[in-house]
């Protein structure tokens, strides 16, 4: 055999050693230490889990959509009687309803409708919340006649259970503007009040009071309060 072919014989033996020593090195994929996931998987907020007057809440809100679709115009979550369980106020209608969950149950507490408010001189309604003060108050606007009459319907909750008073006030019908200054005959609950202390009760009840659109209230912001 002569030098040429022992040379050709030995390199293709060298290069076949050389292939399988390559093809013996696998890809090493590098894995997360077990301490450093623990670490992550600790960093990942805690799904929230809804209370029973959320999910209580949800279900009668969206029994209500079925009903109402898009007259139902709003809500919110607000807790009236600061016993750490809101009421859920939905709005529909011009309507106002007014929900308390009591013994796992949903019940509805009052029903009032949003209309005219004395020295009104358009077409706008509200519905005025004030939580700034204690207990909390609902207040709605019924008068006949804008700028004859004040009517408002003063609604507080305890223990589950609401409570209406009522402001009323008229003019002597021959007033040229709706100023608070042409109102007489004050009453509150029925009762004949002078005309300070009737305003005394009014600027108390609508300082720090949030206005409420009862044709565009906002329905996200309750939808949002009763899934998180």
């Amino acid at each position: 055999m002569n030098r040429k072919l022992i040379a050709l014989l030995l390199a293709c033996a060298l290069a076949f050693a050389m292939t399988a020593c390559g093809g013996g090195d696998t890809e090493q994929t590098e894995t997360e230490p077990p301490e450093t996931k623990a670490a992550t998987e600790a960093t990942k907020p805690a799904k929230k889990e809804l209370t029973d007057y959320q999910i209580a809440y949800k279900e009668q809100l969206d029994s209500m959509i079925d009903e109402y679709g898009g007259d139902l115009t709003g809500g919110k979550l607000t807790d009236m009687d600061d016993d750490g369980v809101p009421e859920m106020l939905v709005i529909h209608n011009m309507k106002a309803e007014l929900f308390a969950f009591r013994d796992g149950q949903v019940e509805q507490i009052y029903e009032g409708t949003a209309g005219l408010k004395y020295g009104q001189t358009d077409t706008s309604y509200e519905i005025l919340l004030n939580e700034s003060i204690s207990p909390s108050v609902l207040m709605l606007f019924n008068a006949k006649d804008e700028w004859v009459d004040e009517n408002i319907s003063v609604v507080t909750v305890s223990g589950g259970e609401a409570s209406v008073k009522s402001l009323q006030a008229s003019t002597n019908g021959d007033n040229d503007t709706p100023a608070r200054e042409e109102l007489q005959n004050f009453s509150i609950d029925g009762n004949a009040v002078s005309a300070e202390e009737y305003e005394n009760e009014y600027n108390r009840l609508i300082t720090g009071a949030d206005s409420i659109n009862p044709t565009a209230a906002d329905l996200d912001a309750l939808q949002t309060a009763l899934t998180n």
